[in-house]
């Protein structure tokens, strides 16, 4: 099980590297959306 200072690094990451992307001119990108959460849930659930 994952420890919530390695479920808050992982979302400061998010934050950081990718959540930026998600935006492309005035619209959401819900594709790369969808596979960054995807990536996430994996990692999350999966040790």
């Amino acid at each position: 099980m994952r420890t919530m200072g390695e479920i808050t690094k992982k979302i400061q990451e998010l934050e950081k590297e990718h959540m930026p992307l998600w935006l492309v001119g005035t619209e959401l990108d819900y594709d790369l959306i969808e596979k960054d959460l995807k990536e996430y849930a994996y990692w999350l659930l999966h040790e």
